[in-house]
């Protein structure tokens, strides 16, 4: 039996220790490889040798490729590859290429990876910032979402994100999602059939044998926060830590005679404006990109999230090392299933700075929050179990293919060429340039 062909068109090209979303796509790709399917890499970046994401990709066992959207080269090698199975890491990678997959290689199961509900994170955003402006000024309690729920509101308020990436998960055969409760906002709010959904988690491994302990708790000091700095949800937390609750944070715990600093970590928080948040003497220290981060050192995990979706990696990879976290219900959001949270979920701006000094200065609760928090990420958080998942769902719905795509009206409406608006105006684009290059226009 000849080996199967998985093609994966991305965003960028992942690379540990970049952001969750990163970390999500080489999960993926190792899930697949271990399954026996060879994986073709395709990102929308540059091809330059020595790029860290293409050796990582590379050293994995990939062939890296770079088609480019709104080039009809692409449409060839797609017909050559002719794979069994194209991923998308998003749905706007889907907008770009998903056309070309069903004009080039039709017998392709479609999948995306939602990686996050995007319409849901812009929408919250959305309204975040409205009520920052109805306040005359950022982070007021009234724009903590307490509540993270969906409405009609929320999707208003994502512009057309709604519709668009509603549409794509429609043309393809099935979605992933990493959190139980998008699933439930698409299949209950948005009538999106169950079958056509699949939960599969980010994974994380416990530390073997780790048992939270008043030593462990001794030996660990400071907080950090962690996270991609062009994720608006991370950089608005940054500045809500640097302007609110860093400073209340510090004085709390000085009043107890104790001290600690907050390190900031997170991917492309290089440039100046960021770096004029750095402040060593106010105990707020900006360390730029951390691929080496020794997270045991550390006693509290702040991730003061007003907005977002998805699962928040930096909360779970947190865990997975015994770090407590203090964070909003929009944080907690599809984190913990019935299990209690590790660490503290809240509401207000006071309770937030009364939680982070709680955690850092008792260590009969610190020890309670850490063993929280192990036990979600040995419960939910499962290498093997989200592992053999995938490759479980994948396997089932190269066999039932036919089927999905008979049962899907509503993709098979999308897909129609009457429906198909993202192709022509790639095709628009190829044409101009096309006579650009001629100098006709």
């Amino acid at each position: 039996m000849n080996m199967q062909t998985v093609l994966y068109f991305v965003s960028y090209w992942p690379q540990p220790s970049f952001s969750a979303a990163s970390q999500r796509s080489l999960q993926l790709i190792q899930h697949l490889l271990d399954a026996g399917f060879e994986v073709i890499v395709s990102a929308d970046g540059p091809f330059l040798p020595g790029l860290h994401g293409l050796q990582s990709l590379e050293a994995m066992g990939c062939r890296c490729l770079r088609l480019r959207a709104n080039d009809p080269e692409a449409l060839e090698a797609i017909s050559q590859i002719m794979p069994q199975v194209v991923l998308f890491d998003k749905f706007t990678t889907e907008e770009k290429f998903g056309w070309q997959v069903s004009l080039k290689a039709p017998q392709a199961l479609r999948v995306l990876d939602t990686i996050d509900l995007h319409w849901l994170r812009k929408g919250r955003e959305a309204q975040v910032k409205e009520l920052d402006r109805q306040d005359s000024g950022p982070w007021s309690d009234h724009s903590i979402l307490k509540s993270p729920g969906t409405s009609a509101l929320i999707a208003q308020a994502s512009g057309d994100l709604f519709e668009r990436e509603l549409a794509s998960i429609y043309r393809c055969d099935t979605a992933l999602l990493v959190s139980e409760v998008e699933r439930d906002i698409l299949q209950q709010w948005c009538q999106v059939p169950a079958y056509q959904l699949f939960t599969n988690q980010l994974c994380y491994q416990t530390l073997a044998d780790f048992v939270p302990s008043s030593i462990e708790f001794t030996y660990r000091q400071n907080f950090y926060f962690i996270g991609n700095f062009r994720h608006t949800p991370n950089l608005d937390a940054v500045h809500w830590l640097k302007q609110i609750l860093w400073p209340q944070i510090r004085q709390g715990i000085r009043d107890q005679g104790i001290d600690g600093d907050l390190h900031v970590y997170g991917a492309s928080s290089e440039t100046q404006a960021h770096r004029a948040l750095h402040d060593p003497k106010g105990g707020f220290h900006l360390k730029g990109h951390g691929t080496e981060i020794d997270f045991r050192r550390y006693r509290v995990n702040l991730a003061p999230l007003r907005f977002g979706a998805g699962i928040k990696g930096k909360i779970a990879e947190g865990w997975s090392y015994g770090v407590p976290a203090i964070t909003t219900p929009v944080g907690a959001e599809g984190m913990h299933g019935a299990l209690p949270f590790g660490g503290s979920v809240v509401s207000t701006t006071a309770d937030f700075v009364a939680a982070a000094v709680a955690s850092y200065t008792q260590e009969e609760s610190w020890i309670q929050h850490s063993q929280a928090g192990l036990d979600v990420i040995r419960a939910g958080f499962s290498l093997d179990e989200q592992r053999i998942g995938f490759q479980n769902h994948i396997k089932d719905c190269l066999e039932k293919k036919l089927t999905l795509r008979q049962n899907n009206f509503m993709g098979r409406i999308l897909n129609h060429q009457s429906m198909r608006a993202t192709e022509y105006f790639s095709r628009w684009i190829q044409v101009k340039q096309k006579l650009q290059h001629q100098g006709l226009v």
